[in-house]
This record gives C-alpha cells, sequence and structure tokens, in this order.
C-alpha cells in the first residue's frame, strides 16, 4: 500500500487505511467505489486514480495475514 501514494503524511492516505486496512478489503472494493473514494478526497487527476486502482488490482500476495502481526501493525499507521 505504501507504493500507491507519493505522500504518507495527508489525510487520504490515512482514511484510505483506515477504511481498507487489509489488500483484501482495499481489492475488494468496486472501483466505482474506489473512484468515489478518491474524488471524496480530492484527488483530481483521473491519472492518479487509474493508477492507484490498477495498483490495486494487481497487487500481488500480502507478506503475511497472521492476524498476531497484521492487527497490531494497523494500529501503528
Amino acid at each position: 500500500m505504501l507504493d500507491w501514494f507519493e505522500d504518507k503524511d495527508t489525510r487520504v492516505f490515512c482514511e484510505f487505511l483506515e477504511r481498507y486496512p487489509t489488500l483484501k478489503a482495499a481489492q475488494a472494493a468496486t472501483q466505482e467505489e474506489l473512484t468515489q473514494f478518491f474524488q471524496r478526497h480530492r484527488v483530481i487527476r483521473r491519472s492518479a486514480i487509474t493508477r492507484r486502482i490498477e495498483q490495486i488490482a494487481t497487487s500481488g500476495i500480502p507478506l503475511t495475514e497472521d492476524p498476531g502481526i497484521v492487527e497490531p501493525m494497523q494500529w501503528l499507521s
């Protein structure tokens, strides 16, 4: 997920992580849902939205799905 956003200290980045805390959650969102999310967060460049949606769709498997690792790390972001 870190590669999808240039700036990690933005509201859109933080709220994306809150809404889609895992790769599976982000990939389960529809293209329309993701587009609306980014537009609501004032991402106006269509190319940026399209690039992020493509990166989400083509991301491989996560390094781990172990809840003992994933859940505490979600609190740190």
